[in-house]
C-alpha cells in the first residue's frame, strides 16, 4: 500500500495489479489482435480521465507490426529445385515483305553503282589526259625546242583545280607541261596555278611540293620535301644559295647515296650513255646519280674541293662523278677511278676470307662499277674480265644482256675479237625484240657507228 493524497489522488491505498510474465503478455497481445488503439475515439463522456498506452500495449503494438511484415516475406523452399536450362526463345520481329524492299533496294544500288561508275570514268579521263601530257613534258625535254610546237591531242583539257576534280599528282604534271611548252592553247590555266592548286589539294603530295619548289626558284627555301635523290639534289643546291655549304654537302650525298640504291622500273628503258664516245649502257642507278653530280658540278662558283665529301668512295654514284669531271677535264677524276679500283680489291679480298655470302646483285654491281673504272683507266683486260665476274651473278636478264653489249665494247678496245662476236651473240640472246637487241643489230650492221670510240 501507499499514501496517494499527496499526488492528488482520493484518500486511500492504491493497489498495484501483478504483473504477468512476457510470455503471457505476448500471448494476450496475439490473442486481442486490436490491442491498443490510442486513435480510438473516447467512448465516455464524463469526468473519467484518459486512458494512456502502457508500455506493454507499444510493445505488443511493434510485435504485431513485426509479425505481420515477416510474413508477408516468401520463405525459400528447404529443398531447392534442381537447375534447369533456360530454354531458347526467339524474340518476337516483324520481317520486311520482299515486295516492299526490293524496289527501293534496287533504286540505291542502281544509284550508287551509277555515281561510282561516273567517278571512275572521270578519274580515267583526267588520268589518261595527265599521262598524255607527261609524255609531251618529257618530249620537250628529250627533243628540244623542235616539240615545243607539237600541240596536245584535240579534247585534253586542264582539269579543274580542286580536290575533287584531278589527285594532285595529275595537277602537278599538268603544271609541269604548261611550264615547258610554247603552244598557245587559249587556256586560262597556268603552270603556277597548276603548282599551287596541286600543292593547296595534297599538301603532303612529294610531287606537288617539289614541283612547286622548283617553280619558286632555289633562292626560296625548300622545307618539307621528299627524300627522293632529285628532292635532296634540289635541297642541297638551295642550302648552298643560302650560304650553308656544309648542310648542302650533306644533303648531296644523302642524294648519291639513294640514286646508287635506285632501280629503275622494270618497263622502263635501260639508261643509254648520252656520250657518243662512250657506246655503253649504264649501270643501274648511273644515270639518276650523273644528273645529280651534273647540278653539284654546274656551279662554277663552287669549286671541287669545297663538295668533294659529297662524292662516296665508291659505287655508281663515285663512276658517275669521275664521268662527269673526266668530261670537263679535271684532274680529280683520275683520283675518284684510282679510289675505286682500290676500294674494288679490298672487297674482294674481303670476301674471299669472310663467311657469310654478299647479295649476288650488290656484288654485281660492285665488280661492274670497278670494270667501269678500269675501262676508263685503259686497263681493257682487267676490265672484260671484272665485267665477266659481274655478268654471272647479276640476276636480272636485261640488264645481264646490256653488260654483255658493255663487254663487246670493251673486248673492241683489247682487240679481242672473238670474245667480242661471242658478247654480242649472248646479248642478242632474247626471245623478244628490245632496245639491246636493236642496238646489236645496229652495230653489227655498222648503221649505229663505229664499237671502237674515239677517246674513252
Amino acid at each position: 500500500m501507499a499514501d496517494t493524497n499527496v499526488f492528488g489522488f482520493g484518500s486511500g491505498p492504491v493497489e498495484f495489479e501483478d504483473p504477468r510474465p512476457r510470455r503471457a503478455m505476448a500471448r494476450a497481445a496475439e490473442e486481442d489482435p486490436a490491442g491498443f488503439d490510442p486513435s480510438r475515439t473516447r467512448r465516455s463522456k464524463g469526468d473519467e480521465g484518459w486512458i494512456l498506452p502502457s508500455v506493454q500495449d507499444v510493445l505488443n503494438s511493434g510485435l504485431r507490426r513485426a509479425r505481420a511484415e515477416a510474413g508477408a516475406i516468401p520463405r525459400p523452399p528447404s529443398r531447392p529445385a534442381p537447375a534447369t536450362p533456360t530454354e531458347a526463345v526467339a524474340p518476337a520481329q516483324w520481317s520486311l515483305p520482299a515486295w516492299l524492299a526490293t524496289p527501293p533496294a534496287l533504286a540505291a544500288t542502281l544509284a550508287a553503282g551509277g555515281l561510282l561508275a561516273a567517278c571512275s570514268w572521270r578519274q580515267a579521263t583526267v588520268s589518261h589526259a595527265a599521262a598524255a601530257v607527261i609524255q609531251a613534258a618529257a618530249d620537250v625535254r628529250l627533243a628540244g625546242a623542235a616539240a615545243k610546237d607539237r600541240p596536245l591531242p584535240p579534247g585534253l583539257v586542264p582539269p579543274a583545280a580542286s580536290w575533287w576534280g584531278a589527285a594532285p599528282a595529275h595537277l602537278a604534271e599538268w603544271g609541269v607541261y604548261l611550264d615547258g611548252t610554247k603552244v598557245e592553247h587559249g587556256w586560262d590555266a597556268t603552270a603556277a596555278g597548276m603548282f599551287e592548286a596541286a600543292s593547296a589539294v595534297g599538301p603532303l603530295d612529294p610531287l606537288a611540293r617539289f614541283a612547286l619548289a622548283r617553280k619558286r626558284g632555289d633562292a626560296a627555301p625548300a622545307a618539307g620535301l621528299s627524300r627522293d635523290a632529285a628532292a635532296l639534289a634540289w635541297t642541297g643546291r638551295t642550302l648552298h644559295r643560302a650560304g650553308k655549304d656544309a648542310e648542302a654537302v650533306r644533303a648531296y650525298r644523302r642524294a648519291l647515296e639513294v640514286a646508287a640504291k635506285a632501280e629503275p622500273p622494270r618497263d622502263a628503258p635501260l639508261a643509254y650513255s648520252p656520250d657518243p664516245n662512250v657506246p655503253r649502257y649504264l649501270l643501274p642507278g648511273e644515270d639518276l646519280a650523273a644528273a645529280v653530280v651534273a647540278d653539284l658540278a654546274a656551279d662554277a662558283s663552287w669549286p671541287y674541293r669545297d663538295w668533294a665529301e659529297a662524292v662516296p668512295e665508291s659505287g655508281v654514284s663515285a663512276l658517275a662523278a669521275a664521268r662527269a669531271l673526266r668530261k670537263d677535264g679535271r684532274p680529280e677524276a683520275d683520283a675518284i677511278l684510282r679510289r675505286i679500283v682500290e676500294r674494288a680489291e679490298a672487297d674482294a679480298r674481303a670476301r674471299a676470307g669472310g663467311p657469310d655470302e654478299p647479295d649476288p646483285d650488290e656484288e654485281a654491281v660492285a665488280l661492274a662499277v670497278a670494270a667501269e673504272a678500269m675501262a676508263m683507266r685503259a686497263d681493257w683486260k682487267a676490265a672484260a674480265g671484272r665485267y665477266r665476274a659481274a655478268i654471272d651473278r647479276m640476276a636480272d636478264a636485261r640488264v645481264r644482256r646490256s653488260w654483255w653489249f658493255n663487254l663487246a665494247d670493251v673486248a673492241a678496245h683489247a682487240n679481242d675479237d672473238d670474245q667480242r662476236r661471242a658478247a654480242l651473240d649472248e646479248a642478242l640472246a632474247s626471245a623478244s625484240s628490245d632496245e639491246v637487241s636493236r642496238r646489236v643489230l645496229e652495230l653489227r650492221q655498222g648503221s649505229a657507228g663505229q664499237l671502237r670510240p674515239k677517246a674513252n
